[in-house]
């Protein structure tokens, strides 16, 4: 199962730094605790600078798409597919 969980785990996180992306152009003061569009303005490399809004929410689907596909065959998954869930669905 390492292999399959290796894989969970790097999707995981591309796919909550690109939650993340979108929360700073998305997202408000009091929903994220900084102020949005901060990586803009610092000019950081961001999946919204890299792809687009559209494009970094499309990649972050697929990221989530792959995390259920890593570990769909695991038994006893049910923890890591929520957690996966509400990394996908973060809006805060």
């Amino acid at each position: 199962y390492f292999d399959k969980l290796k894989d969970f785990a790097y999707n995981l996180g591309v796919m909550f730094q690109i939650a993340d992306d979108i929360l700073d152009v998305e997202g408000s003061l009091e929903s994220i605790g900084k102020t949005p569009n901060k990586d803009k303005e610092s000019d950081k490399l961001t999946a919204i600078k890299i792809f687009g809004l559209d494009g970094a929410k499309e990649k972050k689907k697929e990221h989530y798409k792959n995390c259920i596909k890593a570990i769909e065959d695991i038994d006893n998954n049910g923890f890591l597919l929520e957690f996966a869930k509400k990394i996908y669905e973060r809006n805060s």
